[in-house]
């Protein structure tokens, strides 16, 4: 190990000055630390220069085992300005071979090169349910990826489908000094269900689907759709107290079996928080199956649905159709 020119002055003062003494002070600091590597480091320097002994080959061959195997009596005759000194000394030997290892020991982490996003599992998808999962892998000196574990998962469908998306990422190799390492990471994933499947959640249903063919307007049909299960929009408890209203338009389809689907605001009078309330009502409305021309045909129509509070805090809601 080689010190700066400071450093040398330093240890020649106190050569000079504290042969017996600052050798003492070093062992015991050593020993007091109970590590060998400061015992190691100390015994390098020391008796590499000949502090304390005439055996320079020898202490320069085995400065660790001369140190280790040494027992001298407690630290009384050092004074206390030179223990400071080699204190400071003893600490930044031990801290330079730290820093040069740290140095020499870099490590550029992988980069993913290609990913595939994990897929939300579809029986927690359709219950609406948010998610994530956190999976520990190996990725090797190739860029593959190997021996992947869940570590945490909300629930182990997302565990499971985290791991079937990370076994297909490729990743640019992390690397030590240049050459390709295996190296071990981490990565959480987030499974986020979209609104509509958690308003689907709600209702209990599927809702939100492509249209169907042959939709034809309320507005050709000559009469209003009959209603087996009328839009009811009880006030939102949340708001009660409020006082607040509004009106809601809602335009929507009802297919064949008199379900309503694909609803969606097409214009709000008043207090906007009252839309999911609207589309709520409306998605749990039924109609008889509707015939035009002798067949069951999917008719597209919308409702204005009006939310107002009673003065004693009570709810209302209702809804009529627009041709």
């Amino acid at each position: 190990m080689t010190m700066g020119a400071p450093h040398d002055m330093l240890i020649e003062r106190l050569k000079q000055r504290h042969q017996v003494g600052l050798r003492i002070g070093f062992i015991n600091l050593a020993c007091q630390r109970q590590q060998v590597g400061h015992r190691f480091h100390c015994g390098s320097v020391l008796h590499g220069r000949g502090i304390g002994t005439e055996q320079k080959t020898h202490f320069r061959a085995f400065p660790a085992r001369s140190l280790s195997t040494t027992r001298k009596p407690p630290l009384s005759a050092l004074s206390t300005m030179t223990l400071k000194i080699a204190t400071r000394i003893a600490r930044m030997i031990a801290v330079l071979p730290c820093l040069s290892l740290a140095l020499s020991a870099a490590v550029t982490p992988p980069r993913p090169i290609s990913t595939v996003a994990p897929k939300h599992p579809p029986e927690l998808l359709a219950k609406g349910v948010d998610g994530s999962a956190t999976v520990k892998f190996k990725v090797n000196a190739d860029g593959t990826v190997s021996d992947a574990t869940v570590t945490k998962a909300t629930d182990p469908a997302f565990g499971e489908a985290a791991i079937a998306a990370v076994n297909q990422w490729q990743f640019e190799p992390a690397t030590r000094d240049g050459e390709a390492i295996s190296i071990k990471v981490a990565q959480k994933f987030d499974f986020q269900a979209p609104p509509e499947k958690k308003f689907e959640a709600v209702v209990g249903r599927p809702v939100f689907m492509a249209p169907p063919d042959g939709v034809i307007s309320a507005k050709d049909l000559g009469h209003r759709p009959k209603p087996v299960v009328p839009i009811k929009a009880p006030y939102p408890p949340s708001l009660a107290g409020s006082g607040k209203e509004a009106l809601v338009r809602v335009r929507f389809i009802i297919n064949t079996d008199g379900l309503a689907i694909n609803p969606e605001v097409v214009g709000v009078e008043g207090d906007k928080g009252f839309e999911p309330y609207a589309l709520l009502a409306v998605a749990r409305a039924r109609w008889e199956p509707i015939e035009h021309e002798g067949k069951i045909v999917p008719v597209s129509m919308q409702v204005p649905v009006r939310f107002a509070e009673k003065p004693a805090g009570g709810a209302k809601g209702k809804a009529r159709a627009e041709h």
